[in-house]
């Protein structure tokens, strides 16, 4: 259960930095969110009392999570885009 949260904070990372622009900028966010998110999870559970390598782990976790919601995210909105681009039915504008 102490995992619940750095999993659930990468994916909320991963929604929000995948609609950043370009790769690299999603990357280093993702990383960036991730490692935050992985401290937080350790310090709020308790888990460093035990070992500070949980802190390795947790953001293991929340950075793994973030990367893959972000790619995903972003691979829906190039499909997105190419689809109103391409006026296939997806795509609601005239």
């Amino acid at each position: 259960m102490n995992e619940l949260f750095p999993v659930v904070g990468g994916l909320l990372a991963g929604i929000v930095t995948g609609w950043l622009p370009r790769r690299q900028t999603r990357l280093v966010w993702s990383i960036a969110i991730g490692s935050v998110v992985g401290g937080v999870a350790t310090l709020a559970s308790g888990e460093y009392r035990l070992s500070w390598y949980f802190v390795l782990i947790d953001t293991a976790i929340a950075i793994g999570a973030a990367l893959s919601v972000s790619t995903r995210a972003s691979d829906r909105r190039k499909e997105s885009q190419f689809h109103c681009v391409t006026h296939e039915p997806p795509c609601l504008e005239p």
